[in-house]
């Protein structure tokens, strides 16, 4: 569970710095990270 709470804050933190990128090139690195720790959060709650 407190991996679940620390991915959901990284979650947090990348979504809120991917808003405010300006350059295309930050927010796609941003999103793809995103969307691997939105993978690893999920594969955490099927394992539980």
């Amino acid at each position: 569970m407190a991996e679940h709470a620390r991915l959901s804050g990284e979650l947090s933190v990348l979504r809120a710095t991917a808003a405010k990128a300006r350059q295309l090139n930050r927010r796609v690195e941003l999103n793809l990270a995103i969307r691997d720790l939105e993978t690893r959060q999920r594969t955490l709650a099927d394992n539980l």
